[in-house]
């Protein structure tokens, strides 16, 4: 951004309270054009309706400028476990319910409502464990003491590159072309 803007940029990385933090450090800044939020859908959406006292208004507070990129979840679990699909996921959870960890970035995170949402469709229970940040969470997973993740692609790319991670699905509507195969079964789970 700088390159092509011609204007420095200084990255202010602040975590915490599912994006809550941050997003107000940003919607309280002075309104000169110099702060830039990128955010995800949590901050800006769903969190109005998950938090009693959100310290800014996405709606009043923020402009919006655009969509800088789209993201899938990606479902993955650590490679140590038995399940090999997104079935066997779902049987082994309904096999062990409250059993399974998932960890996310927080309280109405893209990867929590992922998750409540998969809860919802195959009638699994599993148990949420919300971290500050992804670099909490990792080192949890790949101990296995969190071994599901409903992430952003970016944040377990490494880990399935090393092999700590097994992606089991991907939220997209197509087909990706990766590497590493997924299932895109649609029947794999009822209403999908």
């Amino acid at each position: 951004m700088s390159m092509s803007l011609g204007q420095a940029f200084v990255v202010d990385n602040r975590p915490g309270a599912g994006g809550n933090i941050g997003t107000a450090a940003a919607a309280h800044a002075a309104p000169d054009g110099y702060t830039l939020l990128m955010s995800t859908s949590g901050p800006l959406a769903a969190n109005k309706a998950l938090y009693k006292d959100l310290p800014y208004d996405p709606l009043k507070d923020l402009a919006p400028i655009g969509l800088f990129a789209t993201l899938p979840n990606v479902i993955v679990i650590n490679s140590k476990l038995p399940p090999k699909s997104l079935r066997e996921l779902i049987d082994y959870a309904k096999g062990h319910p409250r059993e399974l960890n998932y960890g996310t970035v927080g309280v109405g995170s893209s990867q929590h409502l992922a998750a409540a949402y998969f809860e919802q469709l195959t009638g699994t229970e599993l148990t949420h464990v919300p971290y500050r940040n992804i670099a909490a969470y990792t080192p949890d997973f790949i101990a296995g003491q969190v071994p599901l993740g409903f992430q952003l692609l970016p944040n377990v790319l490494g880990l399935i590159k090393s092999g700590d991670a097994r992606p089991l699905a991907v939220a997209c509507r197509r087909r990706t072309g990766w590497k590493w195969s997924v299932d895109h079964d649609e029947r794999a789970t009822p209403g999908s």
